[in-house]
C-alpha cells in the first residue's frame, strides 16, 4: 500500500503592512495671564540727584503657579550700556539696573544670557486675582552728566520697552505682555558763583569775600578769583554801593577813597553801578564743574586831599549771574 501525502504549498508573494499612525501637536500657552502696569519715569536732575527705584506690578489672572522675568529693550541707545534721553543733539546717559548696588544692567531677548539681565519672580498656585510689585532702578551716571561740562539745560527724553516672559530661563521664549515706558528728564538751568584766593579751586558755597588793606596807600592792590558755573551761559554784572568809592565808616564823615576794579584784565567803570551794575563778564554754553576763573584786582586811589579823613573805609561790590541761554 502506497500511502501518498501530498502538501500544499501557498506562497505569499506580497506582503503589505499597514501602519496608522496618529500626531498630536500642542502650542505652549501662557499659563497665568500674566500682565504687567507701570508708570512712565519723569523727573527733574540736579546735582544731587541718586538712582530712583521703579514699580512694575505683575498680576496673574489665573491660579496656575508660574514664573516670569522682564527684559529691558535698550530704548535709542546703540547698546545697553549707551543708552541716552536726547534734547535735540544733546545727549543725556541713563542706565537701567536690577540692584540697588548699580552693577546689574538690565537687558532683552535675544541678549539676555543669566539671571542678572533680568527681573524675575514667579507664582505659587492659589487665589485669584492675585499681584505682585518688583522694582528696578533708574540712574543717571553723575560722571556722564558733568564731565567734561555739564549737561547742557533742556527736556531730555527716550522711551523703552518692557517685556514679559512667562517660565523659567534663560532663555525666555513666551512672551506673553509688553509694556512702552518713556522717560522725561528736565534738567534746570544751573548757575553758580565762588570767590576764593588766587588759584584756589571752586568752593561750593563760598559767596563772599572780604578784602582788608590794612593802612591804605595809593596802589596798594588786592586779589582774588571769581570762579562761575553753568550749564546755560552766562551774563555777570557788578554793583557798587558807592559808585566805586571806599566811604567812611562812621556816620556823618563824609569822606571818601577811589578805587578801581578789574575782572579778568579789563577795568569796569563802577561810577553808577549803584543803580545801572555793569556788565564785567559774558560767555557761552556750559562750563566743568570746577568753573570758569576769572581774576579779580582792586586797586587803591588817591588817599590824600582835604575830603579824605582818617579812619576805616568800606564799600560793598555786588556780583551777579545770570544764565543767557
Amino acid at each position: 500500500m502506497k500511502i501518498q501525502k501530498k502538501f500544499a504549498l501557498s506562497v505569499i508573494r506580497n506582503l503589505i503592512l499597514g501602519f496608522s499612525l496618529t500626531f498630536f501637536f500642542s502650542q505652549a500657552q501662557a499659563a497665568c495671564g500674566l500682565t504687567i502696569t507701570t508708570d512712565d519715569i519723569s523727573l527733574t536732575w540736579g546735582l544731587n540727584f541718586s538712582s530712583i527705584a521703579v514699580p512694575i506690578t505683575i498680576n496673574r489672572s489665573t491660579a496656575d503657579a508660574c514664573n516670569y522675568a522682564l527684559g529691558f529693550t535698550k530704548g535709542n541707545g546703540a547698546s545697553y550700556v549707551a543708552r541716552r534721553a536726547a534734547n535735540g543733539s544733546n545727549t543725556l546717559s541713563y542706565q537701567l539696573y536690577k540692584d540697588t548696588g548699580l552693577s546689574k544692567i538690565l537687558k532683552d531677548n535675544p541678549d539676555i544670557t543669566t539671571i542678572d539681565d533680568v527681573v524675575d519672580g514667579g507664582f505659587l498656585a492659589g487665589a485669584i486675582p492675585v499681584s505682585q510689585t518688583v522694582n528696578y532702578y533708574f540712574d543717571i551716571p553723575y560722571a556722564s552728566a558733568t564731565t567734561p561740562v555739564m549737561v547742557s539745560s533742556g527736556t531730555y527724553t527716550d522711551n523703552f520697552t518692557l517685556n514679559l516672559y512667562e517660565g523659567s530661563g534663560p532663555p525666555f521664549g513666551t512672551l506673553v505682555a509688553s509694556k512702552g515706558v518713556n522717560i522725561t528728564v528736565t534738567v534746570p538751568k544751573m548757575i553758580a558763583l565762588s570767590l576764593v584766593d588766587p588759584g584756589a579751586p571752586y568752593q561750593q558755597g563760598q559767596l563772599s569775600k572780604n578784602v582788608n588793606f590794612g593802612t591804605m596807600t595809593e596802589g596798594s592792590a588786592a586779589n582774588v578769583d571769581l570762579r562761575l558755573r553753568t550749564n546755560a551761559g552766562f551774563s555777570v554784572t557788578f554793583s557798587s554801593a558807592n559808585n566805586g568809592k571806599m566811604k567812611h565808616t562812621s556816620p556823618g564823615k563824609n569822606s571818601l577813597v577811589p578805587y578801581s576794579l578789574m575782572v579778568n584784565g579789563a577795568t569796569l567803570n563802577l561810577s553808577n553801578s549803584s543803580t545801572v551794575p555793569v556788565v564785567g563778564l559774558t560767555g557761552s554754553g556750559s562750563t566743568a564743574l570746577s568753573g570758569l576763573g576769572y581774576p579779580i584786582k582792586v586797586v587803591i586811589g588817591s588817599v590824600t586831599g582835604p575830603t579824605v579823613l582818617g579812619g576805616p573805609h568800606s564799600d560793598d561790590i555786588t556780583i551777579t549771574a545770570t544764565t543767557t541761554e
